[in-house]
């Protein structure tokens, strides 16, 4: 038997996620078109797929200044990469079509809630590159370790480096 393409199985978990995900949006959007009226809710679809259109425009504009900027100054763009895309995808969440989408993409666009998701977003980023990509992208690892206790990644993977104690550092040769 013939597995199919490497993406198959990915895409097989996808589709049920979306196809449930598009039954929501259209549950979600009879319940308030009927709440607030059709006319109202179609005016507010219209409204919000502007507002998501402009903040793309806007959020990808300054992400590719902050971009730029860290190029320029030598430091690792990576935060400013994750707080672009999820400010981008906040943006396409208010540009498409749906209430469920709509909300996501505030949460998303939103500071507070902005900074929330900067972690978990950053975490699965790094976990796609691998420690080199990420490395790249975000710098070197900073890992805080107390005597004795060896060096050791929480993934198990071996840091190499070179321990210098503070006091041998100030006493000089």
């Amino acid at each position: 038997m013939n597995p199919g393409p490497a993406g198959a199985p990915r895409r097989r978990r996808r589709f049920p996620f979306f196809s449930l995900l598009a039954i929501c949006e259209l549950v979600a959007y009879i319940a308030v078109a009927r709440w607030i009226g059709l006319g109202w809710a179609i005016l507010a679809t219209l409204v919000t797929s502007m507002l998501g259109m402009s903040l793309m425009r806007y959020f990808g504009a300054k992400a590719i200044r902050a971009y730029q900027a860290d190029q320029a100054a030598g430091r690792p763009p990576g935060d400013h990469i994750v707080d672009g895309t999820i400010s981008f995808l906040g943006a396409v969440g208010l540009l498409l079509p749906g209430f469920i989408s709509d909300v996501i993409g505030l949460l998303c666009v939103l500071p507070p809630t902005r900074a929330l998701l900067r972690p978990v977003a950053r975490r699965l980023l790094e976990s796609r590159l691998g420690s080199g990509g990420a490395q790249n992208l975000f710098g070197p690892r900073r890992v805080r370790t107390e005597a004795g206790v060896p060096d050791e990644a929480p993934s198990g993977e071996v840091i190499e480096g070179e321990v210098i104690d503070a006091r041998e550092k100030d006493e000089g040769p």
